[in-house]
């Protein structure tokens, strides 16, 4: 592991947000961005890609956060994968069961793209050096 993730897997339902979220990682890099805007769009994704970390939007239409991580943790591959939740409401912390399920940390929207950079390294670095 380096001292940023170079594969990324963002998963949220919000395609403006997804655009803006790979265009400040890809500034940064050279990093591999898969983006989903559903769950089940991303357990497809992940048949081809194996991402370091993966981004999650707490609030989808399709599965709220903590559904979307434990059916995501079935995947073999991916079951060890460190989690950032990317929500928008500022009421939620970071919990236990978060923590249990390897959500590593939360970053809050609406976010200027280098606090979304910093966020992300932030918790990386966090990760990696516990």
């Amino acid at each position: 592991m380096s001292g940023f993730p170079e594969k990324i897997l963002i998963i949220d339902d919000d395609h403006a947000l997804l655009e803006v979220e790979e265009l400040a990682l890809k500034r940064i890099g050279d990093i591999e961005v898969q983006l989903c805007d559903s769950c089940d769009q991303a357990v497809t994704a992940i048949e081809n890609f194996t991402p370091e970390l993966i981004l999650l939007d707490l609030k989808m239409p399709d599965k709220d956060g903590t559904e979307a991580v434990r059916e995501l943790r079935k995947i073999e591959k991916i079951s060890g994968t460190p989690i950032i939740f990317v929500t928008g409401e500022h009421r939620v912390i970071m919990q236990d069961d978060y923590k249990v399920l390897g959500v590593i940390g939360i970053i809050y929207k609406p976010f200027k793209p280098s606090d979304f950079i910093t966020g992300i390294q932030d918790l990386w670095h966090m990760f990696q050096n516990p």
